[in-house]
């Protein structure tokens, strides 16, 4: 009987005309009971209709395009049929080969079948079916046999394919389940294209970015758009008339998921899809949509299991946006201000009530406020962040009430280290002017007759300022001169990058810094009940400080060996003015008899790809070193810490000193996009270059 169905379809010719494409729609509905008594027939049969044409879309019959899509339903079968009888067989083995073969004519008429889509009206009931047909088909051909996946992974048909897919839109919407066939009540059914467009960036994500960018299916742009687009449907999925029958607190989180990975993906493979991600504001879109997921598991939070695992899952995604964000090396600040401002917090907030019944839970929170940490203590981000934990966490925490959980415990004394100080560091009338001519006397810390003045920065390379015109020449006879080209390209290639780290930056961290410092010798002065920091461990001890400590404010690094390791880290440029700091600091120290009175602080600083190391020259101010303080030590000290600021401090900042190595904590696997005249050394042949092309 099939083989007389066959031979009929054979002889019409799968044509509406004479029936034959009727014939051929009876042969797909009995393929998958037919096939293992007939393997071969059937096989051959089905791909003889596949054979890619060889005109243009247009000059196709629409009757080929039929007999294609009823073609690929019944290879569909032939593949389920296989899946379901793992055990191989001759006639198995022999279709796999078969279809292996004909794959590349696969993807042409998946190409032809998306193409002559392009003449239907938007609301055309055929628009569906036929993006659903090449979808469904290959979901079908990589769920049974991985080998076609990654021979078609490579194939820049395939690329362009997924491409189309992936651009593909009814209307104003794209095609998400685009077989009408989703009627769960709540989540969790994927999307057979965002799946498909998933195994193909993971397997060659760089050539997926190089096909992107190669523009042969749609702009690069248009690619941005109606990624945002996906990630933006995904929250209303019930306003798709296909869909529209879902309810209302339908959560896409495992489509969600897909998008976020495939940006993931793409961003890590190609430094300019990466700069053009960012430039879209994909860290700020991306927070926004997952933020709008997470409000709507609200109405499920009866549903304890799925609620906290799916919290959990988003809570995953958005460390991947905050990653994104802290491991860019363009307008990093920027960047992390977006995530703060639209939400990153903000569903720390909404976790914090189920972090103790759910470990993933506790871990995502623990990873994100843990990765956005080290950039709250920037001037630009400071406000933002203390704003969105009070707003956000601390309330669902528990704030003031007792540490009784690590998560408590991290966001509650960060909060209150951040609010103690720095906090009260940043309004304009704490601002200190700071001068970088090492022989300038320094002013009295908060001295209205300097603090007032505008700082003199060098109109050339910005990396250094003073505080009277005096200064800046008796600094650049000195040492500037030797520096001031090298550093003047650096800041025209960074500035460029946006990743300047400014002078206000520096400013602010020198001040944090000496409060950290002062706050240390405040701490030794109540343990040993002596006026100041014990001489035997402070002199010719360069200290590192911790602005957010709790147990472990500082540690005292040998001068000697200090210098070592800190001049193999510094640019060469930077060395002689290094030198001199340190010369200054050593001169200081011999001349101390008793109790030491400077002090050389160091502090890195998180600024993107790269560390911020300052090192900072303190000089005790006269008679104020910190009194004995009796009572109990930790509340002495903690007192002290968040006091007010003064208009007097107890040390004055002599001067200062910054430069940028590379970071240590990089995420495993994570590739940095670099602008890359930014990584090149600069020698001074470079530096001659560009200061001749500049004139």
């Amino acid at each position: 009987m099939i083989l007389r169905l066959i031979s009929a379809i054979r002889e019409r010719g799968a044509t509406s005309d004479d029936g034959g494409l009727d014939l051929l729609h009876d042969l797909v509905d009995r393929t998958y009971a037919e096939y293992p008594n007939h393997p071969s027939e059937i096989v051959d049969t089905l791909l003889h209709f596949l054979k890619a044409p060889t005109c243009k879309v247009s000059e196709v019959p629409l009757d080929q395009f039929e007999q294609a899509i009823a073609c690929f339903e019944g290879i569909g079968h032939i593949c389920h049929w296989i899946q379901s009888n793992p055990e191989p067989t001759a006639s198995t083995v022999t279709t796999s080969l078969r279809i292996f073969k004909a794959s590349s004519d696969l993807v042409t008429w998946a190409h032809y079948i998306l193409g002559v889509t392009k003449w239907f009206a938007e609301d055309h009931e055929d628009t569906l079916r036929y993006y659903a047909a090449t979808t469904v088909l290959f979901d079908s051909l990589f769920n049974w046999r991985t080998r076609i996946l990654s021979h078609l992974s490579t194939q820049p048909a395939m690329l362009d394919l997924v491409i189309s897919w992936w651009t593909f839109s009814t209307g104003s919407h794209p095609p998400l389940h685009g077989d009408g066939s989703r009627d769960d009540s709540v989540a969790g059914e994927e999307d057979i294209a965002l799946n498909l467009v998933y195994l193909i960036t993971k397997q060659n994500p760089v050539g997926m970015a190089k096909a992107i960018l190669d523009e042969r299916v749609c702009s690069a742009q248009e690619f941005l758009v109606k990624t945002v687009l996906k990630m933006r449907t995904l929250l209303y999925l019930n306003q798709i008339p296909h869909l529209d029958h879902l309810p209302e607190h339908t959560i896409e989180i495992g489509n969600l998921r897909f998008i976020v990975i495939i940006t993931d993906f793409l961003m890590a493979a190609n430094a300019s899809l990466h700069t053009a991600f960012m430039e879209r504001g994909i860290t700020k879109v991306y927070i926004m949509i997952l933020i709008a997921a997470a409000t709507k598991l609200e109405d499920l939070v009866e549903m304890a299991d799925y609620h906290d695992e799916s919290l959990a899952s988003l809570l995953g995604l958005v460390g991947y946006v905050v990653n994104w964000a802290i491991n860019s090396d363009t307008s990093i600040l920027g960047h992390v201000n977006h995530v703060v401002r639209h939400g990153a917090l903000e569903i720390l907030g909404y976790a914090a009530p189920y972090i103790r019944r759910n470990s993933r839970i506790g871990d995502g929170f623990d990873i994100i406020f843990a990765s956005l940490v080290p950039y709250a203590v920037h001037p630009r981000v400071l406000p933002y962040f203390l704003d969105a934990t009070s707003r956000h966490i601390l309330p669902r925490l528990g704030h003031p009430a007792s540490n009784d959980f690590p998560q408590k415990k991290l966001a509650n004394t960060t909060y209150l280290a951040l609010v103690g100080t720095p906090a009260k560091l940043l309004p304009r009338d704490a601002e200190e002017r700071l001068c970088d001519n090492l022989k300038h006397k320094p002013h009295k810390s908060g001295s209205s007759s300097f603090a007032s003045r505008p700082e003199r920065v060098c109109n050339r390379c910005h990396s250094v300022a003073y505080c009277s015109r005096q200064c800046q020449a008796e600094d650049w006879k000195a040492l500037h001169r030797f520096e001031c080209d090298v550093m003047s390209l650096k800041y025209m290639e960074q500035k460029a990058q946006c990743r300047w780290y400014s002078y206000r930056a520096r400013s602010f961290h020198s001040r944090m810094m000496r409060h950290s410092m002062d706050t240390i010798r405040k701490l030794n002065s109540v343990h040993n009940h002596r006026g100041g920091l014990d001489h035997a461990e402070a002199h010719g001890v360069v200290w590192a400080v911790d602005i957010l400590w709790e147990d472990h404010p500082a540690f005292g690094v040998e001068l000697e060996e200090y210098v070592a390791r800190a001049t193999r880290m510094m640019p060469a440029e930077l060395q002689p003015r290094f030198a001199a700091l340190v010369g200054l600091y050593k001169r200081s120290i011999a001349a101390d008899s008793d109790t030491p009175t400077v002090f050389l602080v160091e502090k890195k600083f998180r600024f993107g790809d790269v560390d911020v190391t300052l090192v900072v020259l303190l000089e005790e101010a006269e008679s104020s070193a910190p009194a004995e303080t009796h009572g109990e030590y930790r509340a002495v000290v903690e007192d002290y810490r968040i006091r007010d600021m003064e208009s007097s401090a107890p040390s004055k900042i002599i001067s200062s000193i910054w430069y940028t190595s590379e970071r240590t904590d990089i995420m495993l696997g994570r590739r940095i996009w670099p602008n890359f005249s930014a990584t090149q050394a600069i020698s001074y042949e470079k530096v001659v270059q560009g200061l001749k092309a500049r004139k």
